[in-house]
């Protein structure tokens, strides 16, 4: 389930300045950051096809929303930036509060019966961080696949005068143009489109449906 998660396909959100301004407010940092929990355990009804063109059922799916997309040069890490990282991740799992009560006794030590199962989180609740925020520093790379968006996402708000004219604009935003250049997808990269609304915002949703049905 893990490896599905954080090999999942990925979707290029691209919002106008409107939308970041609504998610700062919200304590959101891109609208990327909103759409991520309805990413995960999509129920559907999909074929695909693995690498030898058999079919393959999904009834569920995941995908992960992203709010930027570049190649960058991969290099490995350095023993001390492993060492931080994992030091970072023991402080802040390891602790009463979020730790399984079989791991600790009496704060003496570990429970050797908890560290002889099958359960990881139940011996060491520090590498489920560890292993999540790895993957989370994993970028783009010329050699694989699993990290280039598969569709873009263009977002405007609703409280915009003319929002065929900022999707527009927004087609031909440097992320999305890097991404059509750079990424596995290409040219062929899916562009869908959404409208925001904001209920703090004036807007008038009819009249956005008549722009766009014009």
């Amino acid at each position: 389930d893990f490896v599905a998660k954080a090999l999942c396909p990925r979707i290029l959100v691209v919002s106008s300045a409107d939308i970041g301004d609504s998610c700062q407010v919200n304590n959101l940092e891109s609208l990327a950051e909103l759409l991520a929990p309805f990413g995960q355990d999509v129920s559907t009804q999909i074929t695909i096809q693995d690498g030898q063109g058999a079919p393959y059922f999904l009834d569920k799916i995941n995908v992960k929303f992203v709010s930027d997309f570049a190649i960058e040069k991969q290099r490995q890490p350095s023993n001390a930036e492993v060492d931080e990282l994992v030091k970072s991740c023991v402080s802040g799992g390891m602790t009463f509060e979020n730790a399984d009560p079989s791991f600790i006794k009496d704060g003496s030590g570990i429970d050797k019966e908890a560290a002889a199962s099958d359960d990881i989180s139940a011996w060491s609740p520090w590498y489920t961080l560890f292993r999540q925020q790895w993957v989370n520093n994993m970028r783009a790379s010329e050699h694989e696949s699993f990290m280039h968006p598969v569709a873009c996402l263009l977002a405007v708000s609703g409280s915009d005068p003319d929002p065929v004219r900022s999707l527009r604009a927004l087609a031909n935003d440097p992320t999305v143009r890097r991404a059509q250049m750079q990424s596995f997808a290409g040219a062929n990269l899916m562009l869908f489109y959404m409208v925001v609304h904001d209920e703090r915002r004036a807007t008038d949703a009819h009249n956005v449906d008549h722009r766009f049905d014009q």
